[in-house]
């Protein structure tokens, strides 16, 4: 009887063992290192968990957690130089190590990297991190490739994001992808991989878009470019990007796009992968949205400059489906808390200067000489709307990337890309030493813009007629006076100008101008502002003025006479005469070399009462401007345009400034690292026109007519707010918002499935209510659509927009007390509805007492909140309690063996 009862336990025991190893899903917990987006002297740490069961799933459900592991693993395959070592001595053998080393943690094997992980070269190239591991799923084995391309600290790389080309695919990232298609081909083969694959990839920004065409490349048919001995279905790519470029035009042909390109000979290249070209022949085009996709997921940032290039006006776009990165659900404070414990550095940047919410609108005060916010129609613009404003700079230069490489567009900015990826780490405070140097190609350069513009416009007729309407604009904005530019004449332009000085003596920019002209006058008639000193009343010969006062007394008296008291009123009765001084000084200093101004200064009777157009006296200083002359007073050149004078301008700067860079490269880097860097900068020279208009067109292009006030409030806000443009790109912000919605356990569809995140089951208290308790419900839905066509039902009766408040975060319903005092008491059902979906939920409104009543039954209650959320098992997360259950379960079985044995050893004594 006692062996029967042994054997039942024993029994019992076993299918619980059984029951109790089926559903654990291999997991691992560790930390891994990543280097910082800001600053490669930063290492960061984090924990993560490897699960299998995410790649058990089809790749078509989504998986929260993957979307954090992937920015996780995204992050570590940024380059790591070592801690605290100096910029100019990193070793490149060390980029791959936080990769390798997490990879390795997660129980990938054979984890191998590509040369060009270590080398840094080439533009085209990619540094690419291959590993495997054996995944079975209802007892089928797979092979899971992880294929994930390096992220930032790329050098050289970067610049092949701008390689768009001509075509319906990025040329750029397409040669990325290839390069590393080529190399998972090597590794296929090398290691002997056959049978059924799973492939995962991950990247972000430029590792994004390498990540997304691979992804579309095993998903979308190619992988018979790996041979027979392996297979694959779309369900079994799982490919996570994070503000990723658009690779790829719909539409585009798959003979294109799933062909692959044969290894670059060139010496300068690595030549560590397999040779041949494969062309994929089966014909067929590319539809992003196909289900074939629907293992990718591309989240973006809506305050990323990045993810908007190339221009969706010209046709790019991504594979799968494109995600915001908060979900329609994560909030900035959600966001916030988890940034904390991944990087407390990224924290306070992004609490400190780099928070999207503190954008403003903002213009540079020319009165004050200051930069301040701008309270005008522009300041209700978001940061996402005038990113995409300055993304209609580009446009307007190309239409699409055909013309944008045929004009040569492309190899400025690849150029541009190119010096700043090789000379950031080489630029200090002693490359621009002068900082007046580049003032004048920098003046030149907006008149240039200018100009074009304006002629556009059919405003102005020439590069003179452009710049006097740009100066009569200024003197409008500081002096608010309508001004006539085809009447305008020199003597108005002065009595502005005196006017203005006059009335804001005090101002910045008075002064400025005050000393400009003091500077202007040549050393040999210096005894003219001397003279000007008898305009102050305060000068004498015991006490003389400063040079700068008596000027600027001169000045106030062009408009407003002589002071009384002065020893100029004496002789001066009226701000005409004084006027009448300063036309006949410039006539006696311009008589033999100008005579042409002399004329417009003097009247048809022979008097000094400058009634000559300001803007014909613009045409004779601008044509002056635009001759060189050299010390002996000799011309050298007369430029042909304005365009030409800027273009030739800042080809002087570059010299100055990147002459030293490149000087400093060469002795850091050696010879080889000069000649790239210099081929750089050459090719900016070379197209320096391109380089110009870029540049300008990004930073001032306005929509609508050409207007000056525009120009400052774009170039200044842009500037304003620069810090916000990396943070918004960092991988720590979207590895924060990745792990905020894994909280909230999102899937695939949720963006378009409406759930109540608070508030779903509770029970209102509503004979107490104040701030704190206030019937409210949240929701994942868009705050914007909501506003726009959202509805409320309340036990299917439509609730008015006055009975209740909407808040964002995402959309937050919350009732006004007075209609809340209306419910009923008992169970209530609210129903909110968009032109998109609904979501219907319950609740419950009770009084003092019933809520006390009520307490226990409304606890079990409130634990059926957001109900029809899905939610991934956590058995990986709770590892620990599945082991704990097993170690008491073999100790039990333990100890029923040596009762056994011992029973049976005392049954054979007896």
């Amino acid at each position: 009887m006692n062996k029967r009862i042994v054997f039942l336990t024993i029994s019992i025991i076993f299918i619980l063992l059984l029951n109790i190893f089926s559903p654990i899903v291999y997991a691992v917990t560790d930390r891994y290192n990543f280097t910082s987006n800001e600053n490669n002297n930063i290492q960061g740490e984090d924990q993560f968990t490897y699960r299998n069961d995410c790649f058990e799933r089809s790749s078509f459900l989504g998986c929260s957690h993957l979307e954090t592991l992937s920015a996780q693993v995204a992050e570590a395959s940024v380059s790591w130089y070592g801690e605290g070592v100096d910029k100019y001595e990193v070793d490149p053998s060390n980029n791959p190590h936080n990769l390798i080393d997490m990879l390795e943690k997660m129980g990938f094997e054979n984890v191998t990297t590509n040369s060009y992980y270590t080398l840094e070269k080439e533009e085209n190239s990619v540094g690419i991190a291959v590993g495997s591991r054996k995944i079975t799923v209802d007892d089928k084995e797979y092979t899971l490739l992880a294929i994930i391309p390096r992220s930032a600290g790329y050098k050289q790389e970067w610049a092949g994001n701008f390689t768009v080309g001509d075509g319906d695919v990025h040329e750029g990232f397409k040669a990325a992808r290839d390069e590393a298609l080529r190399f998972v081909k090597k590794y296929i083969n090398d290691n002997g991989i056959n049978g059924n694959l799973k492939v995962w990839t991950a990247g972000h920004s430029r590792g994004a878009a390498t990540a997304n065409m691979i992804g579309g490349f095993f998903a979308g048919g190619g992988i018979e470019y790996f041979g027979n001995s392996v297979s694959i279905t779309p369900e079994d790519v799982y490919c996570y990007t994070y503000a990723t470029p658009r690779p790829i035009k719909d539409g585009a042909s798959k003979n294109v796009v799933l062909s692959v390109a044969a290894n670059r000979l060139d010496e300068d290249y690595a030549n560590d992968t397999p040779g041949e070209a494969f062309n994929y022949t089966k014909g067929g085009t590319v539809d992003i949205n196909s289900e074939e996709y629907k293992g990718i997921r591309n989240f973006i940032s809506p305050n990323d400059i990045f993810p908007l290039l190339p221009p969706e006006d010209w046709g790019f776009a991504c594979y799968g489906t494109s995600v915001s990165v908060d979900h329609g659900v994560v909030t900035e404070e959600d966001m916030l808390a988890e940034l904390a414990t991944i990087s407390e550095y990224a924290y306070n940047k992004y609490n400190k200067n780099g928070n999207p919410n503190s954008f403003e609108r903002k213009t540079f005060d020319l009165k004050t000489l200051s930069i301040v916010k701008d309270d005008g129609n522009y300041s209700a613009m978001d940061f996402k709307t005038f990113l995409k404003e300055r993304l209609k700079g580009l446009t307007y230069n190309a239409e699409n990337n055909k013309e944008y490489k045929d004009d040569n567009y492309q190899e400025a900015l690849k150029s541009i890309a190119g010096v700043y990826g090789m000379g950031m780490t080489l630029f200090d405070s002693g490359v621009i030493d002068d900082v007046s140097s580049i003032i004048s190609p920098l003046i030149f350069s907006y008149l240039s813009y200018a100009s074009e513009r304006l002629q556009e416009e059919n405003r102005a007729a020439s590069d003179e007629e452009a710049v006097a309407i740009v100066l009569a604009d200024l003197l409008s904005y500081f002096t608010e006076e309508e001004i006539d530019i085809d009447t305008f004449t020199i003597d108005d332009f002065i009595v502005l100008l005196a006017k203005y000085i006059s009335d804001n003596e005090d101002e910045p920019v008075a002064n400025a101008l005050v000393s400009g002209i003091c500077n202007l006058i040549p050393e040999k008639y210096s005894f003219v502002l001397e003279g000007f000193k008898v305009f102050d009343k305060d000068n004498s010969e015991e006490n003389p003025v400063k040079v700068e006062d008596g000027v600027k007394e001169f000045l106030k008296a062009c408009y407003y006479g002589p002071v009384p008291g002065s020893g100029a009123a004496e002789n001066f009765d009226s701000a005409i005469k004084v006027r009448g001084v300063l036309y006949g000084l410039a006539g006696i200093a311009l008589m033999n070399d100008h005579p042409e101004i002399v004329a417009l200064i003097t009247d048809s009777d022979g008097e000094l009462t400058a009634p000559g157009k300001f803007k014909d006296l613009v045409t004779i200083i601008l044509s002056m401007l635009e001759t060189v002359k050299d010390e002996n007073g000799v011309t050298v050149k007369t430029y042909n345009s304005l365009a030409e004078a800027a273009d030739d301008k800042l080809v002087k700067a570059i010299d100055n400034i990147l002459g030293k860079v490149l000087e400093k490269a060469k002795n850091i880097y050696g010879d080889e690292y000069y000649n790239k860097l210099k081929n750089h900068v050459d090719t900016i020279k070379d197209n320096i026109s391109e380089t110009r208009r870029l540049v300008l067109y990004a930073l001032l292009y306005e929509d609508g007519d050409f207007n000056v006030e525009s120009n400052i409030k774009n170039a200044t806000t842009f500037i304003g707010n620069a810090s916000i443009l990396p943070l918004a790109h960092y991988n720590e912000i979207y590895l924060a918002y990745a792990k905020s919605a894994e909280k909230y356990g999102i899937y695939e569809d949720h963006d378009k499935e409406y759930i109540c995140i608070e508030g779903a089951n509770q029970d209102f208290n509503k004979e107490n209510q104040d701030e704190g308790n206030k019937l409210s419900f949240k929701y994942n839905i868009d705050y914007d659509t909501f506003v726009r066509e959202g509805k409320v039902f309340v036990d299917n009766v439509e609730v008015s927009r006055d009975r209740y408040r909407i808040d964002r975060g995402s959309t937050i319903i919350t009732f006004n007390d007075d209609y809340t005092q209306e419910l009923s008491l008992g169970e209530h059902t609210i129903n909110v509805t968009t032109d998109e979906g609904n979501v219907e939920v319950n609740f419950s409104v009770s009084n003092v007492e019933a809520h006390e009543e009520e307490e226990n039954g409304n606890e079990e209650e409130n634990e059926e909140n957001n109900k029809g959320k899905v939610i991934l098992p956590n058995t990986g997360d709770n590892i620990i309690l599945w082991i704990s259950i097993l170690a008491v379960s073999l100790i039990v079985v333990v100890g029923i063996i040596v009762y056994l044995k011992k029973n049976k050893e005392k049954n054979k004594e007896e």
